[in-house]
């Protein structure tokens, strides 16, 4: 199982056979799948093509992927009410997966370097 990381991206997906085209966001991100938010049932076993959008430096860049619904649940923020559901990837092309390794090394590079910063920055524990 890949470790997932905490994210908040715009994404685009279509159900298979289905021309239309609904909005979310990922929660969480890996190499293998993603956590999807959004305000529209998706359907456990469903296939979903993906686009998630992602900053790659002052650009905006993505990756498309085809993954199936494993697990699906009701969501409620403050805001809105919705469902969140888990996504295995299933199929990516070579290019793609590149983009998707390039994003996933730069986050764990900034995350680690916040973590970093807060270790540094918290009081040492008392004895």
């Amino acid at each position: 199982m890949s470790p997932r990381y905490p994210v908040s991206l715009p994404l685009e997906y279509w159900k298979m056979h289905d021309s239309e085209c609904r909005g979310g966001l990922a929660g969480n991100i890996s190499e293998t799948g993603l956590l999807v938010l959004s305000t529209h049932r998706m359907g456990v076993g469903k296939s979903l093509k993906i686009t998630v959008m992602f900053p790659d430096g002052y650009e905006l860049n993505k990756f498309d992927v085809l993954a199936k619904v494993i697990w699906q649940g009701r969501h409620t923020e403050m805001y809105w009410t919705g469902y969140k559901c888990g996504v295995k990837f299933v199929l990516m092309s070579e290019k793609d997966r590149v983009k998707l390794d390039h994003f996933l090394t730069a986050h764990l590079s900034a995350h680690l370097s916040a973590n970093e910063a807060l270790n540094v920055n918290s009081p040492a524990p008392s004895a």
